[in-house]
């Protein structure tokens, strides 16, 4: 099995994030997934490749140059940071997506209504392990409203030359 593992980059305007998290995120699944194929996503911003090497030898880094979608095209699920949006292209292009919000965190859990949320490395292995594909359909219908508006840009044409 092929995981896309990516990058738990804490937003700074998280006052209650612990900066560890980041660390443990990053070893606890590489330790824990290590029989699988897997590969690392750097945010395109971060500067911390040395760093993820040093934590882990083995590391074998996406290209985080490429755009994001490129990238779905390998794995066969992806394991990210609830907030990222990421998370909904990946949900999106029907890969399984395993949604990581480790605690402590201020993040309004209200947001994420409809999504399957995994607060622990533990529980993101168990998962994969069990062979759970989760059901973030309702998460992704309230970002995207592609049922209910399928194609939003004739509606605009459509209500603009009306």
């Amino acid at each position: 099995m092929k995981i896309l593992i990516l990058q738990y980059l804490q937003p700074g305007i998280d006052k209650l994030a612990i900066p560890e998290n980041e660390t443990r995120y990053f070893t606890g699944l590489m330790a824990r997934l290590s029989e699988y194929d897997i590969r690392f996503r750097l945010h395109p911003e971060s500067k911390a490749k040395p760093v993820y090497r040093a934590l882990y030898a083995g590391v074998r880094f996406d290209d985080e140059n490429r755009p994001f979608r490129y990238s779905l095209d390998w794995p066969d699920l992806v394991i990210g940071p609830a907030w990222s949006g990421a998370m909904l292209e990946s949900i999106a292009s029907g890969k399984r997506t395993f949604m990581v919000l480790l605690p402590p965190h201020s993040c309004t859990m209200r947001y994420f209504r409809g999504a399957v949320i995994h607060e622990t490395v533990e529980a993101v292995h168990n998962a994969v392990r069990s062979g759970l594909n989760p059901d973030h359909s309702a998460f992704l219908e309230r970002y995207t409203a592609r049922k209910e508006s399928p194609d939003p840009v004739g509606a605009i044409w459509r209500a603009l030359v009306a």
